[in-house]
């Protein structure tokens, strides 16, 4: 098999089955010295960290994307700028929001000055990542401001996965600002695009519905599609989708009164604790 056909192999297997453990398995018959290209080699290693961190083990998925950096050439702006932008989401659940700001404004600064539509996607990349951090700092207006930046760049290339991941994080915000009916009609529209093109996303589109449902005390709503979550995340094998709908669960049974939460918040923090999630499990600790 030619070494580009592995990683379109891989990459199939991801996004659009949404089977990343098989991706990785793939992944892991070949080592980065098997691709000669010195861009191959790089798409490898990078596919393979973000694998690793699909998969749950974050600790090599750090270790992967600090070796790939090592390995950039100089003037290989977009990866580079890919990397660093990585690590800033990685950071987002291990070394916390201020290494993560760190590492997306170094992505940021890396691109200062580039032009191209090559770079398009990575800073559709970069600005949802600085979004993400200033929506767990609660920086609501700031964070919608800089999803809609990731959303022109992801347009303007017809990036249509980070255009779905946007507009999920553009729900988040919505529900946050307690605007349910504009969350609603994103999540909605999302959710039969992610079916067909976007599998990976799905579980956390349900996760979004049913925090709309919760709040809305629609309780069964918010079991169903919390549900729907569960069923996806374990059957693919998606264990931080997992264990945010375990937690999701957990949210909804302590609204209704019900010590069944319990048992939910438990699972949670051990994937949680078994994956590296130290920013959620901070989190599940605060709920129990």
């Amino acid at each position: 098999m030619k070494t580009n056909t592995i990683i379109v192999t891989a990459r199939e297997l991801r996004d659009i089955e949404g089977k990343p453990e098989k991706a990785l398995k793939e992944l892991l018959r070949y080592k980065a010295d098997d691709f000669k290209e010195y861009g191959n080699q790089i798409e490898f290693l990078i596919l393979k960290a973000v694998l690793y961190r699909d998969t749950g083990d974050l600790d090599s998925s750090v270790k992967t994307y600090k070796e790939v950096l090592s390995l950039i050439k100089n003037g290989d702006y977009l990866h580079k700028a890919d990397i660093l932008r990585s690590l800033a989401f990685v950071s987002i659940y291990t070394d916390g929001l201020d290494k993560a700001y760190e590492y997306a404004m170094e992505a940021l600064d890396t691109l200062e000055g580039k032009n191209g539509k090559k770079y398009y996607r990575v800073r559709a990349n970069i600005y949802a990542i600085l979004g993400n951090i200033l929506y767990e700092n609660k920086r609501y207006d700031d964070a919608l401001m800089n999803y809609r930046k990731g959303l022109y760049w992801a347009g303007k290339d017809h990036f249509h996965e980070r255009e779905i991941t946007l507009n999920g994080d553009i729900a988040n915000v919505y529900i946050a600002q307690r605007r349910y009916s504009k969350a609603v009609n994103v999540i909605s529209k999302n959710l039969k695009l992610a079916e067909k093109s976007y599998r990976i996303s799905v579980p956390q589109l349900y996760l979004r519905r049913a925090k709309v449902n919760l709040y809305s005390k629609e309780f069964e709503k918010a079991v169903n599609d919390v549900q729907k979550a569960v069923d996806i995340s374990e059957k693919e094998g998606w264990f931080r989708d997992l264990g945010e709908a375990y937690e999701a669960m957990g949210d909804i049974l302590k609204e209704k009164g019900d010590s069944g939460c319990k048992g939910y918040y438990e699972k949670a923090e051990k994937i949680y604790r078994d994956g590296g999630y130290s920013n959620l499990l901070n989190r599940i600790k605060e709920r129990k």
